[in-house]
């Protein structure tokens, strides 16, 4: 194998892994979503909704599965977590689950945290079925990630099932849906 062949396998390498990088930690555009979420839950009288920030990446992956295939759906083709209830049994280790989620992406350029995040808000208020599960008094935990880059925006927020107590959200009791 030639130089530029071993270069070209190791950029291709590190190209693949880059959104996985670059999503490692909560953002402050996730923190800043949050805040204007709540907001417009406030505006309507709905209680605040909670980032559960340790497990982040349930939405993470989703999000880094858009940036790798092009794919933007709420599945995921050929992969061991093809939708938000198996991503969230996968990187919660159970702890919670994924009921509901929601997903925006764009091509815009902005470049102001606030304009980035005010477009995936208004995306998703302009969506009936977006709008009534992110103003939703029942929807009280989620899950976001967001990436943004130059020409590539994207946000994926999971609903979650869970306990909030003692400041912390326990596993959630699934007794609830018994008979």
């Amino acid at each position: 194998m030639s130089y530029i062949s071993s270069m070209k396998n190791l950029l291709t390498i590190i190209l693949s892994l880059l959104p996985s990088i670059v999503l490692t930690q909560n953002t402050n555009l996730e923190r800043l979503f949050i805040e204007r979420v709540n907001t417009v839950r406030d505006s309507v009288g709905v209680s605040p909704l909670f980032l559960i920030e340790e497990y982040r990446e349930i939405s993470n992956n989703h999000v880094s599965y858009i940036l790798r295939t092009g794919h933007v759906s709420h599945d995921q083709i050929g992969t061991t977590t093809p939708n938000s209830v198996k991503r969230a049994e996968k990187y919660s280790d159970g702890e919670l689950g994924s009921y509901s989620e929601i997903l925006t992406y764009n091509t815009s350029t902005l470049n102001n945290d606030t304009l980035i995040v005010n477009k995936f808000i208004k995306s998703f208020l302009s969506s009936e079925q977006h709008k009534n599960l992110l103003l939703s008094d029942t929807q009280g935990s989620c899950t976001v990630a967001i990436y943004h880059s130059t020409n590539k925006n994207i946000c994926v927020v999971n609903f979650t099932r869970s306990t909030y107590y003692n400041g912390k959200y326990a596993k959630y009791d699934w007794s609830y849906f018994s008979d």
